[in-house]
């Protein structure tokens, strides 16, 4: 009999995996200049020293979590202890953020380093207002998947994100209800909807699962385009060419009516906004649901007895594996900044051990390292910290939401129009053949990216 490799092991072959599955394009950034994969600490000498004096300005989002926005002002802190300069520590909202870095750099008085999520930088890099890190990017200890949800270039193909950390969602599963009825966390959709036909308890207003597919929130659209991805399908191809009409789309729209067409999904779910899976989870009226990390850190406050009761799985794979759209956080430096070489140094400090791992360890989980620094450690083992099993999905991570696609912005019009949404409501409301609703969303699409 073969033993079963123990959480050490397998965590080690993840590394591996995330090693090798990132060398992909963007692996230049961490072959040039000798950087052997991204691993390693760089020469103390390749970010300029910022001297002492002067003053050095962090705005970061505030995050649910204190002790991240603690440990960063600390951080922060001792950076300027450290030089001698007067360090100053901002958290944020995250709706403000974006607000008032554009009033920032309108009145002329940026900040040297802001921190927020991934998006955050996109209308400053058509305005010529953040600094191209690429050289900065060639000297960190990144993976080369991490650069895959950052990678935002211009015309010319500057770089202007440094990823901070993973922030992936993944799957919230009730395991009290799953070890009951003797099943395994699922690993597949296909494997989902057969257990959720097992656990499904007609008339009890109970649910097995708890997937929006609602136009009033943003969660049903990401779940349309998952789905059409682990099935191998894509809006548009690497050309920005529409091409959702395929095999593979079709028997991932037809997957997903049949979830709601089964009853297996409560009926209002198709009316959600995007609290709502989050408080169906809460109630305990459905058993899963795919959220980012704010609802297990809610759990925490809330109900400790059903936060012990919950797993974090992997999102579930397809017939074409498990690939993930990219997201997280990270730093970008605003043209303008009174001090950026304290700014890269700063950021070049911040991914060495054990500083890195102990940041990215104070969200619980809920975000997952960009560097090896998640290999092998103790909190990162699944008898540890039930989190960890999202730490599997970077391995899995293939570019941005508009993936294969480069042109961003129709990317987004489409998700704001929720058309991945509209095409599965045609099918489940509207009674619509499902070969007929992808030819509405070819069309659709086509209009979209004036094809």
């Amino acid at each position: 009999m073969k033993r079963k490799p123990g959480p050490k092991s397998v965590f080690a072959v993840v590394a591996v995996l995330v090693l090798l599955i990132g060398f992909g394009p963007n692996a230049r950034f961490a072959l040039e200049e000798g950087q052997g994969g991204g691993l390693g600490s760089p020469p103390a000498t390749a970010v300029p020293d910022p001297g002492q004096g002067g003053k050095f300005v962090v705005w970061d989002k505030s995050e649910l979590v204190k002790a991240y926005n603690e440990r960063m002002k600390a951080l922060v802190e001792a950076f300027g202890r450290k030089y001698g300069i007067e360090a100053e520590y901002v958290a944020l909202g995250p709706g403000e953020l974006k607000t008032k870095l554009q009033a920032a750099f309108d009145a002329g008085n940026v900040p040297d380093l802001v921190i927020g999520d991934a998006a955050l930088e996109k209308p400053f890099v058509s305005q010529r207002r953040l600094v191209e890190v690429s050289g900065l990017l060639r000297q960190l200890p990144l993976l080369p998947v991490a650069l895959r949800f950052t990678e935002v270039q211009d015309a010319s193909g500057g770089q202007y994100l440094i990823p901070q950390a993973f922030a992936l969602s993944g799957a919230y599963v009730r395991k009290d209800w799953w070890a009951q009825a003797g099943l395994p966390l699922p690993s597949t959709w296909l494997e989902l909807r057969e257990q959720a036909r097992l656990l499904a308890q007609p008339g009890s207003g109970v649910y097995p699962l708890g997937l929006s597919l609602s136009a009033n929130g943003t969660e049903g659209e990401s779940l349309v385009r998952d789905v059409v991805l682990a099935w191998g399908g894509q809006f548009v191809d690497a050309n920005n060419r529409v091409a959702v009409n395929t095999p593979q789309t079709l028997e991932a729209l037809r997957f997903l009516a049949s979830l709601y067409e089964e009853r297996l999904v409560p009926p209002e779910a198709l009316t959600w906004d995007d609290a709502g899976n989050n408080n169906a989870y809460l109630r305990g009226q459905v058993g899963l649901i795919i959220n980012a990390g704010s609802v297990y850190n809610l759990l925490e406050q809330s109900d400790p007895q059903l936060r012990a009761n919950t797993a974090l799985a992997p999102k579930p794979g397809g017939p074409a594996g498990s690939p993930v759209f990219g997201s997280g956080s990270a730093f970008i430096l605003p043209v303008g900044g009174s001090n950026p070489a304290a700014a890269k140094r700063f950021v070049r400090e911040f991914y060495e051990q054990p500083v890195y791992g102990e940041v990215v360890e104070t969200m619980g989980g809920t975000w997952q390292p960009v560097t090896a620094a998640g290999a092998g450690t103790a909190f990162w083992t699944a008898l540890v910290n039930p989190a960890a099993g999202w730490l599997k999905m970077t391995s899995g991570v293939v570019g941005p939401d508009s993936y294969p696609g480069t042109e961003e912005e129709p990317s987004l019009k489409g998700r704001n129009q929720k058309l991945g949404i509209k095409a599965v409501q045609r099918m489940i409301s509207g009674k619509m053949d499902a070969r007929r609703s992808l030819d509405e969303l070819e069309r659709e699409l086509r209009a979209l990216y004036g094809q």
